[in-house]
């Protein structure tokens, strides 16, 4: 969940995408996946060595017993649900649907299906 919202804030605000539907090149698309996959991995990396250091390591400083840690498991996913919903909102936002234009040297080279080789 975290990761999602990493992506998300990295193509709408960063490089100042807007949500729905654009029209971009292919290669743009690919760099713009990549940062943003890099982001979401930072994030949910980041997210979990918080909740281990929060949520588990006291726990196993205390060799709590393991239904304890599958309490703060749960705990810990409803503290990230609720704070998510609370600072992004309830309400939906598209996810960048994107609509990939090939390069303009080949737009013009449109073959029919007839033409094909195979």
């Amino acid at each position: 969940m975290v990761g999602t919202f990493a992506a998300l804030f990295t193509l709408t605000d960063a490089f100042n995408l807007p949500s729905g539907t654009v029209s971009i090149s292919m290669p743009k698309v690919i760099g713009y996946v990549a940062v943003a996959v890099l982001a979401a991995m930072a994030a949910s990396g980041g997210t979990a060595l918080l909740v281990e250091r929060v949520a588990y390591r006291p726990l196993r400083r205390r060799n709590a017993p393991t239904l304890v840690f599958l309490i703060s498991a749960i705990g810990a996913s409803m503290a990230m649900s609720e704070g998510s919903r609370s600072g992004a909102g309830a309400t939906r936002s598209p996810f960048l649907t994107c609509s990939c234009r090939r390069p303009s040297s080949r737009s013009s080279t449109r073959m029919s299906r007839t033409s094909r080789s195979w």
